[in-house]
């Protein structure tokens, strides 16, 4: 499956952004009774959008990072259901943090608690072990120094 995915850089507003759009609030809005679309939005068009396409060009992961220079967060990491558990969010990863190398020594993240494991495997370390709530989820901060 490696080879059939290609790691893109999605335009704010564009077809793509759109298709993004749509993966998060169907993955990590919808679930807890949100909505995407009832967010303020404008505020992405400062943030780098990335994703992953399968071979038809569909999207199948995105993530976006917010902040420029020494420290940024990625947030908002998506991978559709049919695709996870076959590298495919590890694989954004490792090319979200290719492009950000050598301008960003440490990303950071809120990661839900049932993703640590999954950061951890990808060398992300716990901020401190305190849990907190976010959209009414648990998460636990995480970083990861690049540099």
């Amino acid at each position: 499956m490696k080879n059939e995915i290609e790691f893109v850089s999605i335009l704010y507003k564009s077809a793509l952004y759109n298709d993004e759009l749509e993966l998060r609030n169907r993955l990590l809005r919808l679930p807890l009774g949100l909505d995407l679309y009832n967010e303020d939005l404008c505020v992405e068009e400062a943030q780098r959008h990335y994703g992953m396409l399968d071979r038809n060009g569909t999207l199948i992961a995105c993530a976006l990072i917010v902040g420029h220079g020494n420290t940024v967060k990625l947030r908002q990491m998506a991978v559709d259901e049919k695709f996870q558990g076959h590298g495919i969010g590890s694989q954004l990863i490792d090319h979200i943090e290719c492009e950000l190398v050598p301008q960003t020594a440490r990303i950071e993240l809120n990661a839900r608690t049932s993703a640590v494991n999954f950061y951890k495997k990808l060398q992300y370390k716990e901020i401190d072990s305190r849990v907190f709530n976010e959209v009414g989820v648990a998460h636990i901060k995480m970083y990861r120094d690049l540099l």
